[in-house]
């Protein structure tokens, strides 16, 4: 019975120095990576880093979007129109090509309200919709079939 308590006794003390020496050892290590993620994040944010490629090339688009020489206000789906807290306006684009506001007026500087990518997209479908992030307002330009001069023989 002495020699098996002796042997339950040696065990547990044995298996409490291992765990003390493994808990240094795993701290120390712990320790090391730390020091050394510090020093490699400190020196990694005093270097200028060139984006990836393709980061880059967002990147660029994103600065030539909101550029004031550049910007063009941009397509949006159906399901985000008057969303985000943008303004819905309805413009109608007539067959002979004339675009009218709301109240009808003549829109006169239509690459500058409306841009030009929405014209690629109605020879396919009869509205296409547009952001201006800028003024806050979503345009939706429906197409017409009839011309202006049709539907205003006066003013035509």
């Amino acid at each position: 019975m002495k020699q098996f308590l002796t042997f339950v006794v040696g065990a547990a003390v044995g298996a409490i120095a291992a765990i003390i020496c493994t808990e240094r050892r795993i701290r120390r290590a712990a320790e090391e990576e730390i020091a050394d993620m510090k020093a490699f994040y400190s020196s990694a944010s005093e270097q200028k880093t060139e984006p990836i490629p393709d980061e880059k090339a967002e990147y660029e688009e994103a600065i030539k979007m909101y550029s004031a020489e550049a910007y063009e206000p941009e397509i949006i789906d159906p399901e985000l129109f008057g969303k985000d807290g943008n303004a819905p306006l309805t413009y109608t684009l007539y067959s002979d090509g004339v675009i009218t506001d709301e109240e009808d007026d003549i829109v006169s500087d239509v690459e500058g309200v409306l841009g030009t990518r929405w014209k690629a997209l109605l020879p396919y479908t009869d509205s296409v919709y547009v952001r201006d992030a800028k003024k806050h307002i979503d345009i939706e330009i429906v197409a017409d079939q009839c011309s202006y001069a049709e539907t205003h023989p006066a003013e035509g």
